[in-house]
């Protein structure tokens, strides 16, 4: 394969990379908007879409672990227990909105 020919197919390839990343952030956009209407219901009005950066980034408790910081992590059904509110369930575990997310609270050593 002549060098030309090599570029373009790691060109391509890159170029469908992007394209599939883009896609995948508009779907979580997509369902941000969804889930924001969802806690709404709930007395929670935020745009949450505001609230996330969608680019490469660090994993917070990593970073202020090694940062001389001791981090709790908690997930949005303890937080809704902790307030005397039912949490939001979906079908099963998984697909309970915002299942995946853990709230962070870090205190510096």
């Amino acid at each position: 394969m002549n060098d030309t020919l090599a570029k373009a197919g790691i060109f391509r390839t890159a170029q469908a990379h992007t394209m599939c990343a883009l896609a995948a952030q508009l779907r979580v956009v997509q369902r941000m908007n969804a889930l924001t209407e969802r806690w709404r219901v709930h007395g929670f009005d935020l745009d949450f879409t505001e609230l996330v950066y969608l680019g490469d980034r660090n994993d917070a408790e990593r970073y202020l672990n090694t940062h001389g910081c001791d981090t709790v992590g908690t997930v949005p059904a303890d937080l809704f227990v902790a307030n005397g509110l039912d949490p939001i369930h979906g079908d099963n575990d998984k697909e309970a909105p915002f299942a995946s997310v853990t709230y962070l609270s870090a205190t510096l050593k």
